[in-house]
């Protein structure tokens, strides 16, 4: 009885310090569905090539999870979509609530021309850390990553003044890559 209690405090043991993804650390795979129910696999744009996308050219990447309840949303999220295209950079809208109808009308209602995709059940986002999910009704969260899947920076809870910084972060590696 007490070789099972201690086999099972070991493997507890790394689940309790595990905690959020820090910068330098590789992102593990992460899995999201479009808004057609398709998966899309993070490592199609970071990381190691693919098979089926071997030739893809890698960006940095911007995974920004968020709420379609945030009653900011309509302020911040524009204003990251505007700025994402002026920048050789990927970025990933995920969803942590929500269905791909409400994503939809999201998209047509603030005429937004993003890569947007559902988090469902919150899976990616805890993987990276962020948990529990209802952290995001205070503001949404992102990781910067590098070309090959490295965490470059973490925003837990930004507001809207500090998306520049978190746009240049994620292209100011353009130029040091």
């Amino acid at each position: 009885m007490v070789n099972f209690r201690l086999k099972f405090l070991l493997l507890l043991i790394p689940l309790l310090l595990s905690g959020q993804i820090r910068s330098g650390e590789a992102v593990p795979q992460l899995v999201f569905h479009d808004l057609a129910g398709k998966l899309v696999f993070l490592n199609d744009y970071v990381g190691e090539p693919r098979m089926l996308n071997a030739g893809a050219e890698r960006m940095n990447t911007s995974i920004i999870f968020f709420r379609v309840d945030d009653p900011r949303l309509p302020d911040w999220l524009p204003k990251i979509v505007e700025q994402v295209r002026s920048q050789r950079l990927t970025c990933i809208f995920a969803a942590v609530d929500g269905n791909a109808a409400q994503l939809q009308t999201m998209r047509k209602n603030l005429k937004l021309r993003a890569f947007l995709v559902i988090d469902k059940y919150g899976s990616a986002a805890e993987e990276l850390g962020f948990s529990p999910l209802s952290r995001f009704q205070q503001a949404p969260s992102a990781v910067i990553l590098s070309k090959d899947g490295t965490v470059v920076s973490v925003f837990e809870n930004f507001q809207g003044t500090e998306i520049p910084a978190l746009i240049q972060s994620a292209a100011a590696l353009n130029s040091a890559n």
